[in-house]
């Protein structure tokens, strides 16, 4: 959930770039990440 609020607000302020590199921070896995933000955007 926390995750989801600090994506949205990362992309509203920031742009997609900031908020990959934030979804890299948050997440250990950049092969999760990677899934995640497919789920985001596909």
């Amino acid at each position: 959930m926390v995750g989801k609020a600090s994506f949205s607000a990362a992309v509203g302020g920031y742009g997609i770039r900031n908020a990959v590199a934030i979804g890299v921070g948050y997440t250990p896995s950049k092969y999760h990440v990677k899934k995640r933000y497919q789920l985001f955007f596909s």
